[in-house]
């Protein structure tokens, strides 16, 4: 394998002989040599490579993953109305280990002293940058039942807030998604 510089994270799926199933193994490497940033491809639903196309039609729907995958995305599903699951979850599913770990993080920040009102403003500044429609919608539904008036649900799409409280929370957010280390 040959990696261009900048960084990268590796996941490996294992499937050893034994009751213990799949393990997923991961690191972040650091390529070094001259690393140009550039933005992200605009998101689209075909994949070319010489003579092969590919285009994606929905999304990943639990009856069509295999294994332990299955089973999570079947739990999401229905915790979530038994919709479609978005694009962040449906890549999730490649590596049950990750897939596992998800519903952990959400109960975590389930937890988190932040007012979830605010929660969901930063997620609904993130979501847009992310290009997910699907989780952007989910957190704009979520803001609107917590209270979240058509207003601030609008300034948060842009990154602000009318309480300079929360729109500094919103800049830090912003700040850290886009230099995360």
């Amino acid at each position: 394998m040959t990696l261009t510089p900048g960084d990268w994270r590796i996941f490996a799926d294992i499937h050893p002989a034994g009751p213990d199933g799949t393990l997923t193994l991961g690191i972040d490497a650091a390529v070094a040599g001259s690393y140009d940033p550039q933005p992200l491809p605009e998101d689209t639903r075909t994949a070319r490579l010489g003579e092969c196309t590919v285009t994606l039609d929905g999304g990943l729907v639990p009856g069509a993953a295999v294994g332990v995958s299955r089973d999570l995305l079947a739990e999401l599903a229905s915790r979530h109305g038994g919709g479609r699951l978005g694009d962040m979850v449906s890549t999730m599913a490649h590596s049950p280990a990750v897939l596992v770990g998800y519903p952990q993080l959400s109960r975590a920040m389930g937890r988190a002293k932040l007012d979830r009102r605010i929660s969901e403003r930063i997620s609904i500044t993130v979501q847009p940058r992310q290009g997910c429609g699907l989780c952007l919608d989910a957190h704009v539904g979520a803001a609107r039942a917590l209270g979240v008036d058509g207003g601030g649900i609008d300034r948060a799409r842009e990154g602000a807030s009318a309480d300079p409280a929360i729109a500094g929370i919103v800049a830090l957010a912003l700040q850290v998604y886009g230099e995360p280390t």
